[in-house]
């Protein structure tokens, strides 16, 4: 699965824990924290996203979506 880096998205996905949890996220680079980046692969399953509630950094797991859809 690819996310658009010009897109905000709302998803709902199953946490390693069985809970299920509500997520706004971008990778909007307007909306993003100054950093180093990163050199680290993850598998194809998995993405870095910027948690707009949290405001921080987030791992997704493509296999345990319930929905993902773009709020902008």
């Amino acid at each position: 699965m690819r996310i658009d880096p010009t897109k905000i998205y709302e998803t709902k996905f199953i946490k390693k824990n069985g809970e299920e949890r509500v997520m706004l996220f971008t990778l909007r680079a307007d909306l993003l924290p100054e950093t180093n980046g990163s050199k680290r692969k993850l598998p194809e399953n998995l993405a870095t996203v910027f948690d707009l509630e949290a405001n921080d950094w987030r791992t997704i797991n493509f296999d345990t979506l319930i929905y993902l859809k773009e709020i902008e």
